[in-house]
């Protein structure tokens, strides 16, 4: 059976939800990732975002087309999704970096610049960001109408 969702709310916190637990995640492996550039023969690794974001854009359109109360990611072989409730509902799995090598190889055979890292850390971090600041606005929606005062 399919890992689902079920949710109270049918606008954006489930996706925000995904979105920050996979920018976490990958924060962590781009910080590990610069705490050992100068390690002789350390293989960086990342998550792949692209892989990520086809799944939840495939996840959102399925949600649009059904019912809009439950969300369903499917899984893939870096990114696997458990059922909602257990002790986390997201794995990701970091694989060795390939496409930001570049052409230069240093004595170490490592192919990394700290330049590089920063950027994808930096991009990573905006992304949480963005992800965080709309989810707070979508809460801030949720207590107005408890409330009953317009937003």
């Amino acid at each position: 059976m399919a890992p689902l969702t079920r949710t109270m709310f049918k606008g954006a916190i489930p996706v925000l939800e995904k979105v920050l637990t996979f920018t976490e995640e990958r924060h962590r492996v781009l910080a590990n990732n610069i705490a050992n550039i100068d390690t002789p023969y350390f293989k960086a690794r990342d998550l792949p975002t692209g892989e990520f974001d086809h799944m939840l854009g495939r996840a959102i359109e399925d949600r649009r087309r059904g019912n809009p109360r439950l969300f369903h990611m499917g899984g893939s072989r870096d990114i696997q999704v458990l059922p909602y409730g257990r002790s986390g509902d997201t794995t990701l799995r970091p694989k060795a970096l390939e496409q930001r090598e570049l052409n230069i190889l240093a004595h170490d055979e490592n192919r990394r610049f700290v330049e590089v890292e920063m950027a994808e850390l930096t991009k990573n971090t905006m992304r949480h960001n963005t992800a965080a600041a709309l989810l707070r606005h979508q809460f801030s929606l949720i207590e107005s109408a408890i409330r009953e005062r317009p937003s």
